[in-house]
């Protein structure tokens, strides 16, 4: 996908990005980020859940649903899976409908 920069740093669609930061120190804890194009839903990333099927992916985040359509091969929805699950792992619920 090749967008310039501009619209990379100023989008003018709709986004969502989802982002787990690790910790630096010993005593500090994963992190988990919410960023969408809607003012007032982003933030820290917790309770929510994520249905994702092989042309969509749904989450409920903060009483708001996220539908985005998607296409995926075999390969790409493996490794989309794959990372939703270190992404939830103990802060949301992923259910994977093949």
């Amino acid at each position: 996908m090749n967008m310039p920069i501009e619209e990379l740093m100023h989008p003018s669609g709709q986004y969502l990005l989802l982002q787990r930061t690790y910790p630096e120190g010993e005593f500090e804890s994963d992190y988990y980020y919410i960023e969408t194009s809607t003012p007032g839903k982003s933030g820290e990333l917790k309770d929510f859940s994520i249905d994702l099927y092989r042309r969509q992916f749904l989450m409920t985040y903060d009483n708001e649903v996220f539908e985005i359509s998607i296409k995926t091969n075999d390969e790409e929805f493996e490794i989309l899976k794959k990372t939703l699950e270190k992404l939830t792992n103990k802060k949301g619920r992923l259910i994977v409908h093949y």
